[in-house]
């Protein structure tokens, strides 16, 4: 902080020859490009602080500065009815099938990243279409465990939408498909992960804790989208139920 702002603002002048006038405008730059304007005024005052025990001067100059009204440009985490349809339709066109379903479903459902990991088929009712969410995947030392949901009252069920099931029921089909090419089909097939990875070893295994982190900030990067985290898609179901007038929504806190 000091080479980059502070010996830039302040390095080649005598320290009583520095105005409040003069850092009153150094601190009205920093407020206009930096969040941390605040610990900046701060750590100048402390030094003109030390000249005055050292009978170098007289006043701080810092002291009687006003801090400027910063407009800060607050980033939402969540997207619009508009934003998310490019996304979606940028994953179905460039990426695997299931990346556009895993979307799809955060996105319709409100559902958790560790809630969509955990998913099985077993917990998905294509007849009523409705989706049970009871548990969460967690990582430890790197191994896929199965755990509660992050509170009680997040046990829920959600109706879904019968374009997100059409989807759904399809990657389901595929993904049997492609196990069955792999020698790798489940006894129970309806206990399977709704959503896994062949790793290296060509093994199936549930998606690692930042894989969907991971897709989406390649996509975000490569076509310049606004940035949101996985998280965000449960923001983004809130505004997509609004938009739309809906008066329920699907998820608990």
């Amino acid at each position: 902080m000091f080479r980059l702002h502070i010996l830039k603002a302040f390095g080649k002048k005598k320290i009583v020859d520095i105005t409040p006038l003069e850092c009153q405008d150094c601190l009205n730059d920093w407020s206009s490009r930096y969040k941390n304007n605040k610990q900046l005024k701060s750590y100048t005052s402390q030094i003109f602080e030390f000249a005055i025990n050292m009978n170098m001067i007289h006043d701080n100059p810092m002291s009687r500065l006003i801090m400027p009204k910063t407009c800060i440009n607050r980033t939402y985490n969540f997207w619009t009815v508009k934003e998310l349809e490019q996304f979606l339709a940028i994953v179905q066109q460039s990426e695997p099938f299931y990346h556009y379903v895993m979307f799809r479903l955060l996105a319709y459902s409100g559902m958790r990243k560790g809630e969509l990991y955990a998913l099985t088929w077993n917990d998905i009712d294509f007849n009523e279409n409705i989706i049970s969410i009871t548990k969460i995947l967690a990582h430890l030392n790197n191994h896929p465990i199965k755990k509660a949901t992050k509170k009680q009252f997040s046990i829920r069920k959600i109706t879904m939408d019968l374009e997100t099931m059409i989807v759904l029921k399809d990657w389901k089909h595929q993904q049997l498909k492609q196990l069955s090419q792999l020698e790798c089909v489940p006894l129970d097939t309806e206990n399977y992960y709704c959503f896994t990875y062949v790793n290296q070893k060509n093994q199936v295994m549930p998606l690692h804790a930042d894989y969907i982190n991971n897709i989406l900030k390649k996509i975000i990067q490569n076509y310049r989208l606004r940035k949101i985290s996985p998280h965000g898609f449960r923001h983004t179901h809130a505004t997509l139920l609004n938009e739309i007038g809906s008066d329920s929504v699907n998820m608990a806190n």
